[in-house]
């Protein structure tokens, strides 16, 4: 088997061998804005040479990292936008050999300002699974969100060569088609499933409640299940706590986008399972220098 799995203290853990990249289920899924700040690091002349090579020897300790794209109406509708896209895109890609590379859309859980809903007809995950052949994605993402996109799982398939198809089911989607396609993928040997991100704490969806808990009751699924861009936490709990206790192995943050210099902005630092706003006087160190992490906050201000 490519995943191999097990299971302590109901917690899923494990390795996997996806074209050729091992690595083990990691927490998090680095994102392509964490590699853009390691390469503003190294290229920056505001950081000391101890500093950098810190960022040089730093480990994400994960093979996964998801492409994150902010306009998708741009990569379907836009031609020149798109070709823009796929030439920064697979160049990143090319920059990072041996990671398992995945594209992610930010805000296909949300409306888009000025554009609408952001939806999944047979043209646009098509026109979708084509811009991530030709980025040269490792795995390709196919959207599932309708009982018509399940009707053409076959037909999408038939788009993705053979080993490279990565489904991504909405969890507010019918339960029924929801079990359907999951359990398509399962019996076809897929070796990874993703999901919308949707939050389990759903109340004005009877479908989400029954699509966690699908998932959960299936511990010894030998299949990566990952999640995009979730929230960083609800209220001051972390929020991967969630999607751990509900058996999703790897999930990806939510970024920011646009300006980030808020005025009065309280910076949080994740103290054991909950984030704490980061004050003077806090007992966190950080992990690359091992300096009071307020202070080292302040010092790498510049790349927030």
């Amino acid at each position: 088997m490519a995943v191999e799995l097990e299971i302590a203290n109901n917690q899923r853990y494990g390795t996997f061998d996806i074209r050729g990249i091992k690595g083990t289920f990691p927490t998090q899924a680095i994102t392509s804005t964490n590699l853009y700040q390691r390469k503003a690091a190294l290229q920056s002349d505001k950081l000391s040479q101890a500093t950098k090579s810190a960022f040089r020897e730093l480990d994400f300790e994960t093979r996964i990292v998801e492409m994150i794209e902010f306009d998708p109406h741009g990569l379907v509708g836009d031609p020149e936008y798109r070709e823009a896209k796929i030439k920064s895109v697979s160049k990143m890609i090319g920059e990072n050999p041996g990671r398992l590379s995945l594209f992610t859309l930010q805000g296909i859980r949300s409306y888009m300002p000025g554009t609408g809903l952001f939806r999944f007809p047979k043209d646009t995950n098509r026109a979708l699974i084509d811009f991530q052949l030709e980025c040269g994605f490792d795995l390709i993402r196919v959207f599932f969100n309708t009982r018509q996109n399940v009707m053409d799982h076959s037909y999408y398939r038939d788009l993705v060569p053979d080993g490279r198809f990565l489904a991504c089911l909405d969890e507010n989607m019918v339960n029924e088609y929801f079990r359907t396609a999951y359990l398509d993928c399962l019996g076809r040997g897929d070796e990874m499933i993703s999901f919308f991100g949707r939050s389990p704490n759903n109340k004005t969806n009877q479908h989400n409640r029954h699509n966690f808990l699908f998932i959960t009751h299936r511990p010894r699924d030998r299949i990566v299940r990952t999640v995009s861009s979730i929230q960083k936490s609800t209220g001051e709990l972390v929020n991967s706590l969630h999607y751990k206790l509900r058996g999703l192995d790897a999930m990806s943050f939510m970024t920011k986008r646009g300006n980030p210099n808020y005025r009065n902005f309280v910076p949080k630092a994740l103290d054991v399972w909950k984030y704490r706003p980061l004050l003077p006087d806090t007992r966190l160190r950080c992990v690359i220098t091992n300096q009071n992490l307020f202070d080292a906050t302040r010092e790498f201000r510049f790349m927030e």
